[in-house]
């Protein structure tokens, strides 16, 4: 194949990959919401059985400790992104 060729499917490769990592991107953000509306849940359906002395420790229920735990969800990746924008 000729230079044009490879210039071609070089360009689709990398949007191909973009938009794989975007994908992956939802997939993490979505587990991530998914998890903490389970625990939610799990904490709702726990009042109903008198283990709210089983669970004190994080109330997800309170608006800033859900933010809290969403930030701090979040870091990892803004570092590391950072990190290979750094690399790259």
């Amino acid at each position: 194949m000729g230079v044009e060729t490879r210039k071609r499917t070089d360009t689709l490769d990398a949007a191909g990959n973009t938009t794989a990592a975007v994908g992956k991107g939802f997939a993490i953000g979505s587990a991530a919401l998914v998890a903490f509306a389970l625990y939610g849940a799990f904490l709702t359906r726990s009042a109903n059985f008198n283990l709210k002395w089983y669970i004190t420790k994080v109330d997800i229920m309170n608006p800033y400790v859900f933010f809290g735990l969403l930030v701090g969800a979040v870091l990892p990746y803004v570092f590391s992104a950072l990190c290979l924008r750094a690399v790259g």
